[in-house]
This record gives structure tokens, C-alpha cells and sequence, in this order.
């Protein structure tokens, strides 16, 4: 794996929880100093949750979502920029080498987006999946705990097969 010498450290504790974190960062960091705040991000909220060493499978959903590509000084500023997809798959292959699918359901397609954002030579690299959301075939799953909808249709690739 080509970023191999960008790991810096596991990030990992049994003490994760659900918890937001919010940096900003100028647009003039680099790809590397991008990275390392997110896992600077990972690690200030405890690392990541403990299930996630024996996961199957973990879906990765950056915000793709729209065919809106813009760029202001070399940096995606609409969408998720693809070093920030790339640190998060750089945490989770520090610790499972597992099934990883990269989802998201833009307009008019997964595949051409994700082509002209970078996020293909990703997927080859991390050995990862696209998946395109808006494209079956789907299966309805059960939704635990849930308010509203207890029931709910998703792209088969994506369902979770046990619940941790």
C-alpha cells in the first residue's frame, strides 16, 4: 500500500463513543497535514469504537452525495476531499482488513463522480468498494431501536449482517 509510511500510530480504545468532532483547517494545508488532523480528530474522541476490529464489513459514507465539484485554492470545498476519505481508510486498515465500501447516492451516479474526484485510484489502493446507493438490488432490514421507520430498504452490499 502506497501510503503504508503514513501511518503514525493505532488509534483505538475501548472507551469510543458516539461524539462529533469539528476542526478547521485552512486551505492551505497539505494533503499529509489533512490527514493528520484527522486522526489527531479520531483520537480526541477516544478512537474508534471496539466493534470495528471484528466488523465484516464497514460502510464509509463521505458527503458525495451531490455532482457539485468545486474547488477554491486546489481544495474541494462542497464535498468530502478525497485526503480526508483517505485518512479515515488509513485508521480503519491500521486495524481490519475487511470489507470497506465507500457509499454515497449522487444524481446522476456513484462512478463518474467518484472517478472525478480521485476517490477510484482510493478504492484500488485500499482495496475497498464503491457503492452507489441509488442502485439495487435492495434489501429490507430492520432498523433497532428505532422512533420512526422500523423498517427500511438498502442497497444489499451495504446490509449488516449482525448487529454489534
Amino acid at each position: 500500500m502506497a501510503n503504508e509510511s503514513k501511518r503514525r500510530r493505532t488509534i483505538h480504545s475501548a472507551s469510543a463513543q458516539e461524539i462529533v468532532e469539528v476542526r478547521r483547517l485552512g486551505l492551505d494545508l497539505g494533503d499529509d497535514e489533512v490527514e493528520e488532523e484527522v486522526f489527531n480528530a479520531v483520537e480526541s474522541i477516544g478512537g474508534l469504537p471496539d466493534n470495528i476490529e471484528s466488523a465484516t464489513k464497514i460502510m464509509i459514507k463521505p458527503n458525495i452525495g451531490a455532482p457539485d465539484v468545486r474547488e477554491h485554492k486546489g481544495r474541494q470545498i462542497a464535498l468530502t476531499h478525497p485526503c480526508v476519505t483517505t485518512a479515515v481508510l488509513l485508521i480503519i486498515r491500521e486495524v481490519n482488513r475487511k470489507d470497506v465500501f465507500i457509499c454515497d447516492g449522487p444524481a446522476g451516479g456513484l462512478g463518474p463522480l467518484a472517478e472525478k474526484l480521485g476517490y477510484t485510484n482510493m478504492v484500488e489502493e485500499f482495496k475497498a468498494r464503491l457503492v452507489d446507493l441509488n442502485e439495487g438490488p435492495y434489501v429490507e432490514v430492520e432498523v433497532p431501536n428505532a422512533v420512526c421507520c422500523k423498517r427500511y430498504y438498502v442497497n444489499k452490499d451495504t446490509q449488516q449482517r449482525q448487529m454489534p
